[in-house]
């Protein structure tokens, strides 16, 4: 009965965000604790949704999820970032982790942006609107009422 919860549930998350890898998402962030609406989010606002795993960004942050190869090395060194599994997990890694060092998912969001030292930069900041912005699109519908970050 559990397993049919699940996918139904992962089910009615891919028809919810139109993406096909959504059940995916959200089956490694349950996997670790990670609410698959931040995930989402993210994926959002840092690639629009391209799982192309080698999309780079300006300052060379590598897939989905944006992520620094020097920051993966310290903090992810056995995920490959350069696909699409390695670059999710190091991803959920690091947003657990920032989670648990700061007991917030809003700080765990603005420190995926800034980094330890710039998660309160103007930059980071905003990212942050941002992604809440895109949250609260999923979180209205999936959670009317509910205070989520």
């Amino acid at each position: 009965m559990t397993d049919v919860l699940v996918l139904t549930a992962g089910l009615l998350w891919t028809a919810l965000t139109g993406h096909s890898d959504a059940l995916a998402l959200k089956t490694l962030s349950d996997s670790v604790g990670v609410p698959a609406f931040v995930t989402w989010a993210v994926a959002n606002e840092e690639t629009r949704h391209n799982t192309n795993p080698r999309v780079r960004g300006l300052s060379g942050e590598v897939g989905r999820f944006q992520i620094k190869p020097a920051t993966a090395r310290a903090l992810c060194p056995r995920d490959n970032i350069f696909v699409w599994r390695g670059n999710t997990k190091c991803f959920l890694k690091m947003a657990r982790g920032d989670f648990e060092a700061t007991g917030s998912w809003r700080a765990a969001i603005a420190r995926h942006n800034g980094g330890l030292g710039g998660a309160s930069s103007p930059a980071a900041k905003a990212y942050t609107k941002r992604v809440e912005a895109t949250i609260g699109g999923y979180t209205l519908t999936l959670l009317p009422g509910k205070e989520v970050l």
